[in-house]
Parts: structure tokens; C-alpha cells; sequence
């Protein structure tokens, strides 16, 4: 069985260099979290993609590794478990993201991090590597991801309850949800 995991937001938190970023554009009201909604609101479509832009380049090397990703990662793959990242980021933003895997998770070899064009294109791969779960942060990913893939949203800040998706709230819950698909010790032995 192996799994599929989003990169961004999912693995890389991102949350502060966006707080940074998004007061610099602007007054932001006191203790507003910084949802993708609430920016998306807030800002002109012109600078959410500046913002996610410029996150997704050289800032990317100073975000943090989202809270149990580390942890619950490498216990799946020491349940004998391949894991894969799909993440969608153009070409020049992808060195940022494999140096950052290099720092933050070197346990995960790099033929095992794909990236993509499109959000339909992580759904095909998904497909093709035959993924037993992906987890992403977005709908719209989740819904290319056809059977027997099982789509999982991470909703870490518990906004989407209404969501189709099977849902977690944080990599715990995660792994919860996974354990018992996980290769037991004799299986793995073999």
C-alpha cells in the first residue's frame, strides 16, 4: 500500500511567511487568521498570486514543517509503506520545494517527490501509482482523485466540515485513520 501526500499546506506550513507577506500589503484586524478564504477575500486575485508566488519561491526555504508531518511520515514508511509527494508548483519554483524536502524530510528519496501542471495531473498520478490515500488541503484536488485512491482532506483549521471529503484535522488524526491499513510486521518481513 502506498500513500500520496500534498506538499504545500499540507506538509510545508507556510502560515507565517504569509502573515509576514500579507501585513506588508495592507492592514490586517488583529489576531484575523490567515485562511486561504479570508486572503483570497481580502486581497485582489492579482496579489493572492503575488503572495503565493513569492512564498513558493526562496521564502519556501524558511517555512516551518507542519505540526506531526515529520513524525507521522516516517512511521509509515518504517510500517514498510511507500510514500509519495505530488504537488503542483511550476518549474521554477520546484527547486525550492526539493531543497526544502532535503533539509526537512531527507527520508524521502527524491524519485518519490512528482510535480505537476495541473490539479487533474495529481489525480492521474495518483491513479497511475496505484495510492491507497492522498491527502491535500484543497477540493479542487480531491476531486480528480478517482478510486480505489480514498481522498482525504487535511482541514487543519476545521472550516470544512460540510466537505464531501473524508476529513482530518490534523496528521494524527491522520494516522488514525491509516494504521490499520498499514503493512503489519509480518507483513512486512516478508
Amino acid at each position: 500500500m502506498d500513500i500520496g501526500f500534498d506538499l504545500d499546506n499540507t506538509i510545508i506550513d507556510h502560515d507565517w511567511n504569509v502573515e509576514r507577506l500579507a501585513r506588508t500589503l495592507g492592514r490586517v484586524p488583529p489576531g484575523q487568521a490567515m485562511t486561504r478564504e479570508f486572503l483570497r477575500s481580502w486581497l485582489s486575485k492579482e496579489a493572492y498570486q503575488t503572495l503565493k508566488q513569492s512564498i513558493y519561491k526562496a521564502m519556501t526555504l524558511e517555512a516551518r514543517v507542519m505540526d506531526g508531518s515529520r513524525e507521522i511520515i516516517s512511521r509509515i514508511i518504517d510500517a514498510g509503506t511507500e510514500v509519495y509527494i505530488i504537488s503542483r508548483r511550476p518549474p521554477e519554483f520546484q527547486s525550492f520545494a526539493i531543497d526544502w524536502l532535503r533539509e526537512n524530510m531527507p527520508f524521502i528519496p527524491e524519485r518519490q517527490i512528482i510535480f505537476t501542471a495541473n490539479d487533474q495531473e495529481k489525480g492521474l498520478h495518483c491513479t497511475k501509482l496505484g495510492l491507497r490515500f492522498f491527502l491535500d488541503d484543497t477540493h479542487e484536488v480531491l476531486a480528480h482523485i478517482q478510486p480505489p485512491t480514498a481522498p482525504i482532506l487535511f482541514d487543519r483549521m476545521g472550516e470544512q466540515k460540510n466537505s464531501p471529503f473524508q476529513r482530518v484535522t490534523t496528521w494524527q488524526e491522520f494516522y488514525t485513520l491509516i494504521e490499520p491499513h498499514l503493512p503489519t510486521p509480518q507483513e512486512k518481513s516478508r
